[in-house]
């Protein structure tokens, strides 16, 4: 049943594809008429060719990677294969032999893309505290059978200890160390390990992903030495201006400590801007909190 409601659901997403093509062919823009139609088909086709495959049991293919998902996490996966811009940015920084710490992990959406692209001579540390979404996360690795990624299930941030998680339910994303969220009301809470990346993973990093509700900076904070052991390192984080404030931040407090740490911060995604100064991040503050999420992908590099 599952594989059926899939394939009905990527069959209509063709449909409206190659509506939007035909439209395309017929439409009196000048602008459009100058790509020849089998250009244009040939784009559509490409888009197709990426779209996620469904296969029994509640799997589905994407690019050749292999997840074992729930019906909550079918069009999160299509996000990410087809806009979203930490997979973008993963795709376009990663070699074979480099590092990874993906923390806020979830079921390994991005620490899978990025264990097959460092290769069996990289490595990549999976940072997550759901304890359902870990069962997964780790299901998802053995699935692709990689040997290459380390999964801790704990929490990143400033302290060494156990705190309060909140627990919001769905495919755990949404979770965190915080009791105030956008929209998504705390179902139960229950006590997490907490560790400091420093702490907690060593040896080299060349990117840290960060996603995790609005505790990025607290996770910054805890990962003084490997900032300073790697002074070519990339990050990519989630910059939610609204939960910056619930965490107790001021709304552009994340981008302004990474420029006053030295790093470039851009901008990767739903849209591209850079953010050289304080002013740029200001000036961008509006736009940011217009999103329909109401938050935007950063990368921030140095080196």
């Amino acid at each position: 049943m599952w594989r059926y409601c899939m394939q009905h659901e990527l069959s209509h997403m063709k449909r409206v594809i190659w509506r939007v093509i035909q439209r395309i062919d017929d439409a009196n823009l000048s602008f459009l008429q100058v790509l020849p139609k089998d250009y244009k088909r040939a784009m559509v086709r490409r888009l197709l060719s990426i779209l996620p495959k469904a296969y029994p049991d509640g799997m589905i293919e994407v690019a050749g990677v292999l997840f074992r998902l729930s019906g909550s996490d079918t069009a999160k996966l299509m996000y990410v294969t087809i806009q979203d811009g930490v997979a973008a940015y993963l795709r376009r920084h990663l070699a074979p032999g480099m590092t990874v710490i993906d923390v806020g992990a979830n079921i390994g959406f991005h620490t899978v893309l990025a264990a097959k692209m460092v290769g069996p001579t990289g490595c990549v540390h999976a940072v997550e505290p759901t304890k359902e979404t870990v069962v997964e996360l780790r299901k998802n690795v053995q699935l692709n059978r990689l040997s290459n990624v380390m999964v801790y299930p704990c929490a990143a941030g400033t302290a060494t200890g156990e705190t309060t998680f909140y627990v919001r339910g769905g495919h755990g994303a949404q979770n965190s160390l915080f009791s105030d969220h956008l929209d998504r009301p705390v179902l139960s809470t229950h006590l997490v390990a907490i560790r400091r990346l420093d702490d907690l993973i060593q040896g080299p990093a060349d990117i840290v992903k960060i996603d995790v509700e609005g505790g990025e900076l607290e996770v910054l904070m805890g990962m003084e030495r490997i900032r300073a052991e790697n002074p070519k390192l990339r990050m990519v984080l989630e910059w939610c201006p609204v939960m910056q404030e619930n965490t107790g931040h001021g709304p552009t407090q994340l981008p302004e400590t990474l420029l006053a740490l030295g790093f470039e911060v851009d901008i990767i995604s739903p849209f591209t801007a850079p953010l050289r100064s304080v002013a740029d991040i200001h000036a961008i503050l509006p736009k940011v909190i217009g999103q329909r999420a109401h938050m935007v992908d950063i990368a921030a590099a140095r080196g």
